[in-house]
This record gives C-alpha cells, sequence and structure tokens, in this order.
C-alpha cells in the first residue's frame, strides 16, 4: 500500500496495480480491511502488479527506444 501523493505512489492506480491511502489512520485500517475481505480486488491488483513489476530495465529502455524511432521517423515522413 502506497501513501498518495508519494514518489512511490505516483505510478500506482489505486485498486488496479495497487494500493492507496491517505496517512489517516482510521482510512489505512480500512483499506487494510478491504484488500483483505475482498479477495477477487486482491487477486486483480496483484496480477496487474506482477505484469507492471514483471519487466526488468532492459525491455522498457529497449521498448521506449522502439517507440522514440517510431516517433521520429513519423516527424520524418510529415516534414
Amino acid at each position: 500500500m502506497f501513501i498518495e501523493g508519494s514518489v512511490t505512489a505516483d505510478t500506482i492506480t489505486n485498486n488496479i496495480n495497487g494500493f492507496t491511502t491517505t496517512l489517516d489512520v482510521v482510512e489505512y485500517e480500512n483499506k487494510i480491511k478491504e484488500i483483505l475481505s475482498n479477495k477477487r480486488l486482491l487477486n486483480r491488483v496483484s496480477k496487474n502488479a506482477r505484469k507492471m513489476l514483471g519487466k526488468n530495465w532492459s525491455d522498457i529502455a529497449y521498448e521506449t527506444h522502439k517507440l522514440y524511432l517510431k516517433e521520429i521517423e513519423k516527424k520524418k515522413q510529415s516534414s
């Protein structure tokens, strides 16, 4: 679980690929209870998180490089 507004929470979409909450103790507690009581939500979010976190930096760099090259080529063709 990540604290909303923190640097680590910037890549997290709540209830999609992770969980976020405020620093409020009651809200934090309620989020933990929600996660533990909703196995379906936990499984879905866990699966999405693994997809996101399962990439290594080499793969990310390669994919980013390909995107840049594609955009450069588009720009050349439109000029």
